[in-house]
């Protein structure tokens, strides 16, 4: 595979830790009136659908913050690899941990999305909405897509590769980019990739069967 390293500013720490940082600071009062909004200003012919929204809101503003600020994680793809540069490094978290922290909250968009658009049908549509077992229906149904998510990565994050493996791949497909990379602190490279894959399809196709029921 060929690729392309020039060392410039652009490529650097530095300039992505700050892009990220100028992103965070525009993103938060954002997400913070948009909370507002929904708490506030939300009709009362729409109050059903308010706490859907409302967390959709925060997952959003959650992986937001987490990325912009906590973890700001250096990808390198196509390897699945990088290293951290957020203040929970600094706390010392370690990187497997931040990797799951990320990526669960990226996965939680899914039945955050699919639970607002089913609680829209569950009262727009459905006639036994206010039954109670439809209630209980629906906060198992809920639970378990929650569940699903948080359970969803975590065979990956366990599964990583040892650093001589690491720097294998990482020679092999990285080959122009320095070395030294490998030696920053943090630096991580998610297992097994079919399992990965794995947990993806299944994933979506979970969602998939949510939203359509």
């Amino acid at each position: 595979m060929t690729c392309t390293y020039r060392n410039s500013y652009l490529e650097s720490d530095q300039f992505f830790t700050l892009i990220l940082h100028i992103l965070s600071v525009i993103q938060f009062p954002l997400h913070v009136y948009g909370a507002y909004v929904i708490i506030r200003k939300t009709p009362i012919v729409m109050k059903n659908v308010k706490l859907p929204m409302l967390i959709l809101q925060l997952v959003c503003a959650s992986f937001d913050l987490i990325v912009t600020i906590g973890i700001i994680p250096v990808v390198q793809f196509p390897i699945l690899a990088g290293y951290p540069l957020g203040f929970l490094y600094t706390f010392g978290v370690p990187p497997y941990v931040q990797s799951y922290v990320a990526v669960t909250f990226l996965l939680m968009l899914g039945p955050s999305v699919a639970m607002f658009f089913e609680s829209r049908y569950n009262f727009l549509v459905r006639k036994d909405s206010e039954t109670k077992s439809r209630k209980t229906k629906r906060a198992i149904h809920h639970f378990a897509n929650y569940l699903h998510v948080a359970l969803a990565f975590a065979p990956i994050v366990f599964d990583m590769p040892s650093s001589s493996e690491t720097r294998r791949i990482f020679l092999e497909k990285l080959p122009c980019i320095p070395t030294e990379i490998l030696e920053r602190p943090g630096y991580t490279m998610l297992g097994n990739h079919s399992i990965l894959l794995t947990q993806l399809a299944h994933y979506i196709l979970a969602n998939d069967l949510h939203i359509s029921e």
